[in-house]
């Protein structure tokens, strides 16, 4: 909690991916919104008392195949039909590797998940750099998660596909550059 505390304090948000329901009423006054990981996207039992709580959930799906992510958008649906609002239910495109080849990340799956649930989508970056993220914004992203660590030396995989303080920066500022670009859709003469 202290960690959590701290982020509000700096007038930044704080979230954790919460494995064990144990631990949900122990955090959850200090999370704005819920990211279910890829291992939980079918754990029906645990998704039910997060959606009861009618907090905005990402949900990442790494680890399924389509039909899986549809069943529990319809299952999490069921049980509150508020994630029938794109603003309060966003997939995750995502591929559980550290580092993933660029060949993988798989853009195109966003585009898949909106159409087949009318919801946000957003994309869970494993590449070892940024570009993949932009890429994202552009097709229409509205979430970007990015690990980031001190080193990319340190040991384990999950460092070589995070970025360093530096980077994560210019990763941010490279974004809202983007989001700026990308206009309001009006056309009109200038």
């Amino acid at each position: 909690l202290y960690l959590a505390q701290m982020c509000r304090k700096a007038g930044v948000s704080y979230n954790a991916s919460v494995w064990e329901i144990e631990m949900l009423d122990w955090i959850d006054e200090h999370l704005d919104f819920y990211k279910i990981g890829s291992g939980d996207l079918t754990a029906w039992p645990i998704l039910q008392v997060f959606a009861k709580k009618n907090k905005p959930i990402l949900l990442s799906t790494g680890l399924s195949t389509l039909q899986e992510v549809v069943d529990t958008v319809a299952f999490i649906q069921s049980v509150n039909p508020s994630y029938e609002d794109p603003n309060m239910l966003c997939l995750l495109q995502c591929t559980s590797m550290y580092p993933i080849p660029l060949s993988d990340a798989n853009l195109n799956v966003m585009t898949t998940y909106r159409n087949e649930t009318g919801l946000s989508v957003g994309y869970s970056d494993h590449t070892s750099n940024f570009e993949v993220s932009l890429a994202a914004v552009g097709m229409g992203a509205k979430f970007i998660e990015k690990h980031f660590t001190l080193s990319q030396c340190l040991p384990g995989p999950d460092h070589k596909a995070s970025l360093e303080p530096d980077e994560l920066k210019s990763m941010v500022k490279a974004i809202r550059n983007l989001e700026l670009a990308m206009g309001d859709g009006q056309k009109f003469p200038q």
